[in-house]
């Protein structure tokens, strides 16, 4: 089966860890990256699976914003960004 990719914005589940590699990392970090940029402008985020969707709340977006900011200095920390 193919993953689902129709939902970037959304974090991979624990049983898709992938190798940790070079290209694998520099993936992880342009996401990681996108997905900081997404949490931190104004646009609304949609979150939500089986048809049903929500505006992710202020909360929310600041969780997802704290997480996606540890998980970039914890593995882009060589990037320079």
């Amino acid at each position: 089966t193919e993953p689902d990719t129709s939902a970037p914005q959304q974090t991979a589940p624990a049983s898709s860890t992938q190798p940790d590699t070079a290209a694998n990392r520099a993936e992880l970090c342009k996401q990681l990256s996108s997905n900081i940029s997404l949490l931190q402008s104004k646009q609304p985020v949609v979150t939500g699976g089986n048809g049903k969707q929500t505006v992710m709340s202020d909360n929310a977006r600041e969780t997802q914003l704290a997480t996606a900011r540890a998980q970039q200095a914890q593995y882009c920390a060589s990037t320079g960004s």
